[in-house]
């Protein structure tokens, strides 16, 4: 038998990460440093795979795995932090992504 016709053995491939958008109104930040300081309490959650936070619009987007983190962790972190969040309003435009995918 010549090595090519030994079988590699496979290695189990890892389910595939969920991913789940949420994006928290954060308030009480005056500053850029005050984005980052709650960028980096959300960014080391347990199952955050990115977080990115916007002083001017003062909205933070952050990927996460919903299995790992949700929203009322996300929001004790940005509190631990020293600042308010809530989650973010749908904007017509997802509500209207909403409505189509119930339509199908």
């Amino acid at each position: 038998m010549s090595t090519s016709q030994i079988a590699e053995p496979t290695l189990p491939v890892p389910p595939a990460a969920r991913r789940e958008t949420v994006e928290l109104d954060v308030t009480g930040m005056s500053c850029g440093s005050c984005a980052a300081r709650v960028q980096r309490a959300l960014g080391g959650l347990p199952g955050v795979q990115e977080a990115l936070v916007n002083y001017a619009t003062g909205r933070a987007t952050v990927e996460l795995d919903p299995r790992l983190a949700g929203t009322e962790q996300l929001l004790a972190a940005v509190e631990r932090a020293g600042y308010a969040a809530a989650p973010a309003a749908a904007s017509a435009g997802e509500q209207a992504r909403a409505f189509a995918e119930l339509e199908r």
